[in-house]
C-alpha cells in the first residue's frame, strides 16, 4: 500500500478496530463495549480492542427485511429504524 488510510503501526490497528466497534454498534447489537479511556498503542491495546470488538459483534441480531424498516443516513453512519 503506497498511501494507507491508517498508519501502519499499533496506533493504526487500534484506530481501525475502534472504528469497526463504533460502526457495528448501530447494526442491531444487543451488547456494546468500547473502553472510555481508549486503548494503548501497543500489543495489549490491540488485544483489548479486539476483545471489545468480539463482545460488540457477538450481540448482533439479524435484521429481517420487510415493511417498517428504514435506513437513514446520518453522517458516516446509517441509522436503522425498526418502527
Amino acid at each position: 500500500m503506497s498511501n494507507p488510510i491508517y498508519s501502519q503501526s499499533f496506533e493504526g490497528i487500534v484506530t481501525v478496530i475502534t472504528n469497526i466497534i463504533e460502526t457495528v454498534s448501530g447494526v442491531g447489537t444487543t451488547s456494546f463495549t468500547l473502553s472510555p479511556e481508549g486503548y494503548p498503542a501497543n500489543f495489549a491495546g490491540v488485544v483489548s480492542a479486539l476483545s471489545d470488538l468480539s463482545t460488540s459483534i457477538s450481540g448482533i441480531s439479524p435484521l429481517i427485511a420487510g415493511s417498517g424498516i428504514t435506513l437513514t443516513p446520518s453522517g458516516v453512519y446509517t441509522v436503522i429504524d425498526l418502527a
